[in-house]
């Protein structure tokens, strides 16, 4: 018989992965600013990035999508492929003991001046 989890179970895992997730983006986002923003291909402006990933049954993550505004194919490549390369191991999202996978978007603002 399966053990059932309840709300304070997938709250942790939950919580535990919002951690995970904010140490990578932080990461990932100051080595934007270092290596991809001084690129002469990317104009001043602020950068909005829609970060549309998946965390898969077994904790994997999968990076869906990357959008821009303003439009820069650029940074957006650069930014899926870093994402995708350093991706974390997070934990799986439990719903009634099973393992389930959930899409997630983020929002991640990067000025350059």
């Amino acid at each position: 018989m399966a053990a059932v989890i309840g709300p304070k179970e997938f709250n942790t895992a939950s919580k535990d992965n919002n951690k995970i997730w904010k140490e990578f983006i932080d990461s990932v986002t100051s080595t934007l600013k270092t290596e991809v923003l001084p690129s002469k291909k990317i104009k001043s402006d602020t950068y909005y990035l829609l970060i549309e990933y998946e965390i898969g049954a077994d904790g994997q993550i999968a990076i869906n999508n990357v959008s821009c505004s303003p439009e820069n194919s650029f940074l957006q490549q650069q930014v899926k492929e870093r994402l995708t390369l350093t991706a974390p191991q997070m934990n799986p999202l439990l719903t009634n003991g099973k393992a389930r996978k959930v899409v997630k978007k983020y929002t991640l603002i990067l000025p350059k001046s």
